[in-house]
């Protein structure tokens, strides 16, 4: 009977179903595409964003499909703005309306050729938020959003140059919409911790966070729970967020209230930390049967057996990744490049510079409306014609191209007058 059922399942094409309904099944879980799919994607992440700040100028690629997600939940945010505080049906109200539009908006957010999986990906996403029936959140929502990102990258919608991009700008504004939730509401976390008190809601934010130090770190684990390293670094690291997040919110000593984190920050080493964290994960979070039931499955994570003798994928730690490694020397050889440009050319570059300023003035301009064009862009241009000797070639044209300037000058202050006096008519005319 089982069997049939599981049959039925993988033939529909209704989206993502839950598949793991007994504890008899946890096995299968375990030996399944989507977590072998998904530990894989965590580590490759973590290789990905060694030594990679959230803020860093141009320190990632960032794609134009990056942008339209991250708006996305930009939005969201947006919409928590309106909302009555600690009223839990507003909290179910703002969940309805996000179920109602969240599959139009990754509509409008994928590629045409991708919007087949819109629906796996909404009923990801739809379900990262909390239950808003119980209003808790737990790390089973995180390991949802976790199954989206690692969908984009399944369905090629994504690439593997944006890896660090997931993380650290479209993770990050989700942590930040979630947050947000947990303030307003005051969401109760749901009954997926386990033994473990490293965090009532998040664990993979403090992986992530603690794989970016991995290389070249600013700060050492013991400095992780200072208040100079948190306010120095909180936008920068996703560990050191979840420790501002949680002294915000949390009252008394990080040994009272988050012991586990705590102990954690004694160690000397963040790779060590991170096998710990992996560790941890493994067999305190993704291994209960209380998250897994509802967690949804589909084509992109799919629950299906592995071929034989399949390994879980493990971070590379300590080093950058090759693909970081790529990325840098492209952007340095590119720095150099236009650096020679501007040796070569630096009287070229000098007049782009100046006539890119006076554009921008002039869109200035005629965004304040008004009728009348600076004197100060008049003369410019004149100047600017006289500098250049490419159509001033003798006395008498530079007599007739002042004649010209004078006139335009004097048609300048016409219009200025002009609007003075028409001003002065309707001030007299609101005073009767």
């Amino acid at each position: 009977m089982d069997e049939d059922v599981s049959r039925y399942f993988e033939k529909i094409s209704h989206g993502a179903v839950m598949r793991v309904r007994k504890e008899c099944d946890m096995p299968l879980w375990y030996n399944s595409m989507a977590y072998h799919d998904v530990i894989a994607y965590i580590n490759r992440t973590s290789t990905a964003i060694q030594g990679v700040q959230q803020l860093e100028p141009h320190g990632y690629p960032v794609s134009l499909t990056m942008r339209k997600l991250c708006h996305l939940i930009d939005s969201l945010i947006m919409q928590l703005s309106s909302v009555k505080p600690h009223a839990m049906n507003s909290y179910r109200t703002w969940s309805h309306q996000m179920l109602h539009k969240v599959f139009n908006m990754l509509e409008t957010a994928l590629p045409a050729t991708k919007c087949e999986y819109v629906g796996e990906l909404g009923q990801y996403l739809g379900s990262s938020f909390g239950n808003f029936t119980r209003a808790d959140y737990g790390t089973g929502n995180e390991l949802s959003f976790i199954f989206f990102l690692c969908s984009l990258f399944q369905a090629g919608i994504l690439g593997a140059e944006d890896e660090p991009a997931a993380a650290l700008m479209l993770f990050s504004r989700y942590l930040k919409c979630v947050r947000r939730l947990q303030s307003l509401f005051d969401l109760k976390p749901s009954a997926h911790q386990g033994a473990y008190s490293l965090d009532d809601f998040q664990f993979v934010a403090y992986m992530w966070g603690v794989a970016q130090l991995c290389y070249e770190p600013p700060f050492s684990p013991r400095e992780l729970l200072d208040e100079a390293t948190i306010r120095e670094w909180r936008s920068q690291y996703l560990i050191v967020g979840c420790v501002a997040f949680l002294a915000s919110t949390k009252t008394g000593t990080f040994a009272m209230h988050s012991n586990l984190l705590w102990s954690v920050a004694s160690l000397s080493s963040w790779t060590q930390i991170y096998t710990g964290l992996q560790n941890m994960y493994l067999k305190e979070v993704i291994c209960q049967f209380h998250l897994l039931r509802e967690l949804c499955f589909g084509k992109l994570m799919a629950f299906v057996p592995v071929p034989p003798a399949s390994q879980l994928m493990r971070a590379e730690l300590g080093h950058l990744s090759l693909a970081r490694q790529r990325y840098l020397r492209e952007k340095e050889k590119l720095s150099n490049e236009q650096e020679q440009q501007k040796a070569l050319h630096p009287h070229h570059h000098r007049r782009d510079h100046k006539r890119e300023h006076r554009r921008e003035r002039e869109r200035e301009w005629k965004r304040e409306g008004s009728s009348v064009q600076p004197l100060s862009s008049i003369i410019e241009a004149s100047h600017s014609g006289i500098s250049s000797g490419s159509s001033i070639t003798s006395l008498s044209d530079t007599s007739v191209h002042m004649n010209a300037l004078a006139k335009r000058l004097g048609k300048h202050k016409q219009e200025q007058n002009q609007n003075q006096k028409q001003k002065g008519q309707q001030y007299s005319d609101m005073e009767y």
